[in-house]
C-alpha cells in the first residue's frame, strides 16, 4: 500500500484464502502501531520506542477496503509463489507471534521493526536467508514488491512493470465497494486483464 508522495513508504500486509467447502473466505494480517488516543504516527518518533507493535487480523474486504476506499491509498494484491505446506506454515508463525506479542509487547521502529522486516522475520524462519532484512526493500517498504519480484516470489510470469499493473487494486476495490464476495470478485477481475 503506498500511502505517501515518497516513493520508499508504503504498508505491506499478508492475505491467506482458506476454502470451506464451495467457499473461499480471506483473512489478512497487517504489522502497525498501536495508537493511543491523540497519538499521531511519525516515522521518526516511530524509531524511539514510541508505538507499541501489533498485528491487525481482519477478513481481506475490511483491510484492504479501508486502504484502498476509505483512505484512498494506492494498493497491489500480488500472488505469492508458495507451496500449501509453505502457506500453511507461514500462517501458523505469524499468528503465533501474534499471540507472542500479546505476553511479551515489543516497539515497531521505522528501520528495524516495521511492518515489512516483521514479514520477512515470518519467511526467513520458513526458509533461512530468502530476503535478506537488511535490502533496501525491506528497509524501505515502498520497493518491497520490487524486491518480492526479484527474489521470485510473485506469481507471475509477466514482467515488473506489468504485474504492477495488473494487480493495482484501489480502482477495482472502489468500483466493487466491500461487498461479501470482495475477494473473489477482484480475482475474478485479475485473471480478466
Amino acid at each position: 500500500e503506498e500511502f505517501s508522495a515518497v516513493q520508499a513508504l508504503a504498508h505491506t500486509f499478508l492475505t491467506f484464502g482458506f476454502r470451506d467447502g464451495e467457499s473461499l473466505d480471506y483473512v489478512s494480517f497487517s504489522v502497525e502501531i498501536r495508537k493511543e488516543v491523540g497519538e499521531e504516527f511519525s516515522p521518526v518518533s516511530a524509531m524511539f520506542r514510541q508505538f507499541e507493535l501489533m498485528y491487525v487480523v481482519g477478513e481481506e474486504r475490511d483491510l484492504l477496503g479501508l486502504r484502498s476506499i476509505h483512505r484512498q491509498d494506492v494498493v497491489y494484491l500480488y500472488p505469492m509463489k508458495a507451496s500449501q505446506q509453505q502457506l500453511e506454515g507461514l500462517f501458523l508463525d505469524v499468528t503465533g507471534r501474534m499471540n507472542e506479542l500479546a505476553d511479551h509487547p515489543e516497539f515497531y521502529h521505522t528501520l528495524t521493526s516495521n511492518c515489512t522486516n516483521n514479514l520477512v522475520y515470518h519467511l526467513n524462519r520458513l526458509t533461512p536467508g530468502v530476503v535478506n532484512p537488511l535490502s533496501w526493500g525491506v528497509v524501505f517498504p515502498g520497493y518491497s514488491d520490487r524486491l518480492a519480484f526479484q527474489l521470485g516470489l510473485i506469481d507471475t510470469d509477466e514482467d515488473f512493470r506489468q504485474t504492477k499493473r495488473r494487480y493495482r487494486v484501489d480502482p477495482l476495490a472502489y468500483e466493487l465497494g466491500v461487498e461479501a464476495d470482495f475477494s473473489q470478485q477482484l480475482r475474478q477481475r485479475f485473471s480478466e486483464r
